[in-house]
Formats: structure tokens, C-alpha cells, sequence
């Protein structure tokens, strides 16, 4: 083959990819806007039209709303984990498959029944969204819980001095309005830190977030500032909910203050503020998840037995 024609094949491949990646994009984009663009940046460009195309392709409202709480910032950041057991960022093989499944809104169980719990009685539909929002057994609070102890324990390595849920910090009230208390960390004054985990495709809020995405978050960090931040600046206690929903997906303010607490952690430590940051968020949300899909595996459906007819054997 001569040198003219290796160049003719070249210029029609290059033609030809940039053909394909512009099909999956929407736009146009020339040879040269793309070859100054990273990988990263290509592929961020084509995930967020696929997801816009999946939008506008959808009707359903808990599908919508799964579509838009899972490219919320932090839902993401447990699949970026390497699967550390010392980092606490590992799941075992059926925990991720379960995970998977309802991050695609692929059914969790084969058929619907009634939640395995005792005293619980509620039909667990086959996604699994009665599953992680079960009341019965405690589930719930170790879920927060969990979040709440990384928090502290990433704060006592910061060198921070937090105490986890102290008394008497609003006078006259037995209300505990810090799930981690740090001292002097806020402009010069104490800052209460409250956890709350909200499922966004609960029946009371899908229709909700699949209008908007980041409603469910939104509501409890609403909810938590009228009852805890007037009496708690009374006291000269800065107040930070830290709403986070089952996807994994923060609200603005936790995100921005888990970002402070990794980079001080960083600090303290002698570490990459990013690198250590990002392992935070990826902590946070591998506990999240692991949690999700330990509800999910205690409430496999129950189901009353056959009425069966016929002569005995």
C-alpha cells in the first residue's frame, strides 16, 4: 500500500470516529475542539446527553426520579472505590450485585409480598423502596448511625476533639441536636453536625423528585433547620444538617462540609486533601449503600401458604 493511500485511510477513520462520537453527543463538535479535550471531558460529554436522552425518553415518575437522584453529586461515589477493607470502602459480591440492581432500577426480589418483618405487614414492592425504608427493626438508625460514626471517627483524626451526641446543649430540652459536636469550628463558635439518610422514592416524595432530583434532601435539611437552628444560634452553636439520600447523593451543605472536615483530616494526617476528601465521600457511601442492601436482604417477601385441594395421600 503506498504512502497516499495509508493517509486517505487515516483521514476517513478520524472522519468516521468523529462522526460516531457527534451522533452520541447531539452536537458538532470539529477535529480540533476534540483534540484538545480530555478523555475524561469526551466522556463526560457523552454520559450527560445519554442521561438527557434517558429523561426525555422516560415517563414514569419513580423511574424519573431515579434517573435524576442518581447523577446527583456523591450517588457516584462508591462505584469509584477500590474495594479496601482497611479503607472500609469493600463490598462483598452479592451486596454490590444488589446494589447494582437498584441503582439501575432493575427489581431487587422476583415477586412482591408482604415485608418479612415481624409486626411490619407492608406489601414489599419489587424494587426494593419499602425495603430501605422499613421502620420496624432498627435498621433506619443504624443506617444513620453508621454515617454518623465515619463522621466522628474522620473528625477525632482530624484532631478536631468532636463529642458524638451530647446532652443539654439546648437548655430545658432533652432534643440532641449534634450527632457530632466540634468544638470551635465554625467562625470561632461550637457547630452541631445532624445526620439525617432520606429515601427520595418513598411514595411520599417520588413525584416530588422526579421533578426535581435533589428534593428529598432538600426537605429534611428545611425540616432540620426550623427545628434545631434558632435555639441552637441562641447558644452560639453553629447548626449543620448533613442530608444525604439513599443513592448517596448529599445536599450542598454536607457536601460542603465533608469537604472541610476530609481536607483538615488531610492536614493532620500529612495527606493529599484530595485524595483524602474523595476517600471520605467514598467511605460515606459505601456505608450507605452496604446498608440499603442489608435492609433490603432481611425483607425478602413472606407469603401466606397454598390452599391446596384434594383427598390426603
Amino acid at each position: 500500500m503506498e504512502k497516499g493511500q495509508t493517509n486517505v485511510i487515516n483521514v476517513t477513520n478520524v472522519d468516521s470516529a468523529l462522526e460516531e462520537l457527534n451522533n452520541l453527543l447531539g452536537d458538532h463538535l470539529t477535529q480540533g475542539e476534540v483534540t484538545v479535550m480530555t478523555q475524561r471531558k469526551l466522556s463526560t460529554l457523552v454520559d450527560e446527553e445519554s442521561h438527557r436522552r434517558l429523561l426525555q425518553a422516560t415517563t414514569m415518575p419513580r423511574e424519573l426520579a431515579r434517573l435524576k437522584c442518581v447523577a446527583r453529586e456523591g450517588a457516584g461515589d462508591w462505584l469509584n472505590a477500590l474495594p479496601s477493607k482497611p479503607l472500609g470502602l469493600h463490598l462483598r459480591r452479592t451486596e454490590f450485585i444488589t446494589a447494582i440492581r437498584y441503582r439501575l432500577g432493575l427489581p431487587v426480589f422476583r415477586v412482591q409480598g408482604e415485608c418479612a418483618m415481624p409486626a411490619c405487614h407492608v406489601v414489599n414492592d419489587i424494587m426494593g423502596d419499602h425495603a430501605i425504608s422499613c421502620a420496624v427493626g432498627g435498621e433506619r438508625i443504624s443506617k444513620h448511625n453508621h454515617v454518623r460514626d465515619a463522621i466522628f471517627k474522620a473528625a477525632v483524626e482530624a484532631g478536631l476533639g468532636p463529642v458524638r451526641e451530647p446532652d443539654d446543649l439546648l437548655p430545658g430540652s432533652d432534643d440532641r441536636p449534634a450527632d457530632v459536636l466540634i468544638p470551635i469550628w465554625t467562625e470561632g463558635r461550637d457547630t452541631a453536625l445532624d445526620i439525617t439518610v432520606v429515601n427520595p422514592l418513598q411514595q411520599a416524595l417520588v413525584e416530588k423528585s422526579s421533578e426535581e432530583g435533589d428534593i428529598a434532601v432538600e426537605q429534611a435539611h428545611k425540616t432540620k433547620l426550623r427545628k434545631y437552628e434558632e435555639r441552637c444560634n441562641a447558644e452560639a452553636i453553629t447548626f449543620l444538617p448533613l442530608a444525604v439520600d439513599t443513592f448517596g447523593g448529599w445536599h450542598k451543605v454536607g457536601l460542603a462540609t465533608i469537604t472541610k472536615l476530609g481536607r483538615q483530616l488531610a492536614r493532620n494526617l500529612g495527606k493529599d486533601e484530595d485524595e483524602v476528601v474523595r476517600h471520605l465521600r467514598q467511605r460515606l457511601g459505601v456505608l450507605i449503600v452496604r446498608d440499603n442492601v442489608m435492609m433490603m436482604s432481611s425483607r425478602h417477601p413472606t407469603f401466606a401458604p397454598a390452599d391446596v385441594d384434594g383427598d390426603e395421600d
